[in-house]
């Protein structure tokens, strides 16, 4: 019998910590003789696990089922399973697939394309747009046109912008409003006068699309005119006329609507005030921005505090602080300290520092009352409050930070030195310390950070011991330390800041602060530590159970030192085809090691949850064990 089995596609590992100077067969020689294109400095990007990949027999197992099997849900599914692979290879099967005859798997195979690189599915994608465009009959279901589209907005080209307006004039509604929406994403615009006729549809959802597009149109007289009788049209619905202020705000607005955008600023209905904001914000009215700092709607205030930062209304500060330090909506708290940095006072600084030292009394009071004993209401009643101070406190310390103002600077130190390793306000001060680039903080950032080096030891030893029970581990903040602790360039760090990249316990290690360090160390190398920096960032290339993450940086600050000692490690990591980002990390360090650029082969097989994998014979049946297996088995006797 033959069955579809999850079980091939599986490789034996190459390259544990015990063999790394080995460099290995990978199948195909990945440094080869000839010029390659000189790679650019990479970054890292999704998650930080090991990548799927699907070799070439993988691609044609899958590519076998996307074609030929009878089940359109089956080929529907391969040809999902084809856009997880990362290997190339797939483009070709993905292309005959655009022409199935199910209209779900040609919307799967337009979706699958967008996962690859632009300047490999980009033509294709426009030549399937082009053709759709062409004869609507070749798509007759709404879902197909709406999978191609998707994908276009997906990958967001402006290439592909003028094909897709072609889709304008289809008769169904829903089309227009997709392709009108992928416009505005896109910012682009059709011509004046198929943007007048969408926003006199009959269907709400395309005028309402049309108007929000008109923003990325141009300056156009009647264009202008349209959008004002929408805005004084009472019957029209409130999100449209809402739309229509935002559009004319980015358009210009003429000096004969002021009259009617401030009476609009009072209308029962938050959306139309919401869009009299941002038009009265690129008119200059500033008293009526002021008194809309009140309102009783959440997101007009938003708007509000939002033009009050743009036209630095200096009278709105005490309101502006007001927001920022009683406002729930983490949004409404944001916007208010972005609006007090643009309007950056000495009254704003001096504000920000009389804030910060009350909050800072009122936080350390309730930390200490948060280790007496009381009920579990009254503890989360109070911790809910120590958040909402914190964060008060992070945004006033960023204030100070931006302003460049020593107001409360060296209470930003005391509070630094008194939170715990745990405490969430600890990585922004520590971060906007580090910003503020005044070496007076370089002793206790120097000291918290051996403290939360010393304690994520602990935690992860605890939590081998206990993996049931996991001791929470400060990475965020030890991370914010190593920044500042960099930026201040506190070079007597260097030895902690190692500590964090081969931090770990077994298999559990520190994560974030851990590629932190690999990323931040060359920063502070000097002639001296040179050497113990580059033997450290070797290791972490063949630890076995450090994260992708911390060996992709390695390998990056290698290149960076240009560490010819390194070479073999890197060439190893190259070959051993574990995962592809790091192959390009370690490509890129080589090539800014020996100034060549190695060409970079396919990684090793990684099977994900996919469709198929392999073929192989099963028995019909499961064989029962004869009578001497039984007395022979203790296992019967049970």
């Amino acid at each position: 019998m033959l069955l579809i089995s999850l079980a091939a596609g599986t490789s034996v590992a190459r390259g544990s910590a015990a063999n790394y100077s080995v460099l290995p067969y990978v199948g195909s020689e990945v440094l080869s003789a000839s010029p390659a294109a000189p790679i650019p400095e990479p970054f890292f990007y999704g998650k930080s696990h090991r990548q799927y990949f699907g070799d070439d027999r993988t691609i044609r197992l899958l590519g076998q089922l996307a074609l030929k099997a009878p089940n359109p849900l089956v080929r529907q599914r391969a040809v999902l399973d084809l856009s997880k692979t990362n290997n190339s290879n797939a483009i070709e099967i993905l292309k005959k697939a655009l022409d199935d005859q199910d209209y779900h798997v040609r919307c799967a195979a337009a979706l699958a394309l967008c996962q690859f690189l632009p300047e490999k599915a980009l033509g294709l994608l426009k030549d399937t747009l082009e053709k759709a465009c062409s004869n609507i009959s070749t798509y007759p279901k709404q879902a197909d046109l709406t999978g191609l589209i998707r994908a276009v907005r997906y990958i967001k080209q402006p290439v592909l912008a003028e094909p897709l307006m072609k889709l304008l004039k289809h008769p169904d509604p829903t089309i227009r409003t997709d392709v009108l929406n992928t416009l505005s994403e896109m910012e682009k615009s059709p011509s004046s006068q198929v943007l007048g006729e969408l926003i006199n549809d009959k269907s709400a959802s395309v005028r309402l699309a049309a108007v929000k597009n008109a923003a990325f149109a141009k300056h156009d007289a009647k264009l202008i005119t349209l959008l004002e009788k929408i805005i004084g049209n009472d019957r029209e619905l409130p999100a449209i006329r809402s739309q229509a202020l935002s559009s004319l705000a980015k358009l210009g607005p003429p000096e004969r609507l002021d009259k009617t955008i401030l009476s609009l600023s009072k209308n029962p209905n938050p959306l139309i005030r919401i869009g009299a904001v941002r038009v009265l914000a690129v008119r200059g009215y500033r008293k009526r921005i002021q008194q809309l700092l009140y309102d009783s709607s959440t997101p007009v205030r938003l708007e509000a505090v939002r033009a009050a930062g743009k036209l630095k209304i200096v009278e709105s500060t005490d309101r502006l602080f007001q927001i920022l330090i009683d406002t729930p909506p983490k949004q409404l708290h944001q916007a208010a300290r972005i609006a007090l940095e643009e309007i950056s006072t000495q009254d704003v600084a001096k504000k920000a520092g009389e804030l910060f030292v009350k909050i800072k009394d009122q936080y350390l009071k309730i930390i200490k009352k948060l280790r007496e004993k009381m009920t579990t209401k009254e503890w989360l009643t109070l911790n809910r409050k120590r958040l909402k101070l914190a964060r008060n406190l992070a945004s006033l310390s960023y204030i100070l930070t931006t302003l460049k103002s020593y107001e409360a600077y060296d209470e930003r130190i005391d509070l630094l030195n008194k939170v715990g390793v745990l405490d969430p306000v600890l990585k922004d001060i520590a971060a906007s310390l580090g910003q503020f680039g005044d070496k007076r903080a370089s002793k206790s950032i120097k000291k918290r950070l051996i403290d939360c080096a010393d304690y994520t030891l602990w935690a992860l030893r605890q939590t081998y011991l206990d993996p049931i029970h996991p001791k929470p581990v400060p990475e965020d903040n030890s991370s914010a330390l190593i920044e500042a602790a960099v930026i201040l360039q506190i070079y007597d760090a260097l030895p902690v800041i190692m500590r964090f990249s081969s931090m770990g316990f077994e298999r559990y290690r520190a994560k974030r602060s851990g590629w932190t360090a690999d990323m931040m160390m060359p920063a502070l190398v000097d002639e001296k530590t040179r050497p113990i920096v580059i033997d450290e960032l070797r290791k972490q290339l063949r630890r076995r159970y450090a994260p992708i993450r911390c060996k992709f940086e390695s390998a990056k600050s290698l290149g960076k030192l240009k560490a010819t000692e390194a070479l073999n490690d890197l060439r190893w990591l190259l070959e051993d085809g574990y995962d592809k980002r790091l192959m390009i990390a370690a490509a890129w360090a080589i090539q800014q090691i020996t100034g060549k650029t190695p060409s970079i082969g396919q990684p090793r097989p990684y099977p994900g949850d996919w469709i198929i994998k392999s073929i192989e014979e099963v028995p019909y049946y499961i064989p029962t064990p004869s009578k001497e297996q039984k007395k022979t088995n203790p296992s019967s006797k049970m």
